[in-house]
């Protein structure tokens, strides 16, 4: 029997801390890339100076536990999830 995997695709906002920098953002990036390449998980991170949009898509499991990873992170605030779907 053939074992299928959720894929889930998940959209959230979020506000950045006032300290947080283009630097600091840079680095989040570059973390998240590798660390979620591992994970098997593609999406997209756009920041506009103050807020982040993150598209995040892979095994249900691994996106929701970096979702409440992020969740948890102090550089931001008012996370928000806008869209949760299954792909």
């Amino acid at each position: 029997m053939n074992e299928t995997i959720d894929v889930i695709r998940v959209l959230y906002f979020s506000t950045a801390r006032p300290d947080v920098s283009n630097e600091d953002v840079d680095e989040i990036a570059a973390h998240a890339q590798e660390k979620n390449a591992a994970a098997g998980i593609t999406g997209a991170l756009a920041f506009n100076g103050r807020n982040f949009c993150q598209l995040l898509e892979g095994d249900e499991n691994n996106v929701m536990a970096l979702i409440k990873q992020i969740e948890g992170d102090p550089r931001h605030a008012g996370f928000k999830v806008l869209d949760q779907k299954e792909i």
